[in-house]
């Protein structure tokens, strides 16, 4: 049977460096609407720019976290707030928080909603 993507629900996804943690940082992740998916998905076939479209991508897709820390003042872990500008999207200063190489395989895991695989969506429900 083939079951559809569902736009109105979120899917959680855990970076694959947290997930033999016991309290990983949960992302929710957006179903991109066709016409986006197609731009991005386009865009990514180029280097030049590349982590541009990554930002393209996870302020078309990135919807939440859940358990996501930074580095406070004094350097202990602080919980880190999202947040969402006047257009729905993640401030940049959300976007700033998260390190370069996990905001690539977030976008990679945004472009890959449609095709994630159960291991990939781990503690979706």
């Amino acid at each position: 049977m083939v079951v559809g993507l569902n736009p109105n629900r979120p899917i959680r996804y855990i970076l694959k460096t947290d997930r033999d943690s016991e309290k990983p940082t949960v992302w929710f992740l957006k179903v991109l609407k066709p016409d986006v998916y197609a731009e991005l998905v386009d865009e990514t076939g180029s280097l030049k720019g590349m982590h541009r479209t990554f930002l393209k991508t996870l302020r078309a897709g990135l919807d939440g976290w859940e358990d996501f820390h930074v580095e406070g003042d004094d350097g202990s872990p602080v919980l880190a707030a999202f947040e969402k500008d006047t257009k729905g999207v993640p401030t940049d200063a959300c976007l700033q928080m998260i390190p370069p190489v996990f905001r690539a395989e977030l976008a990679s895991a945004i472009l890959a909603a449609g095709r994630i695989d159960n291991d990939e969506k781990k503690g979706s429900s």
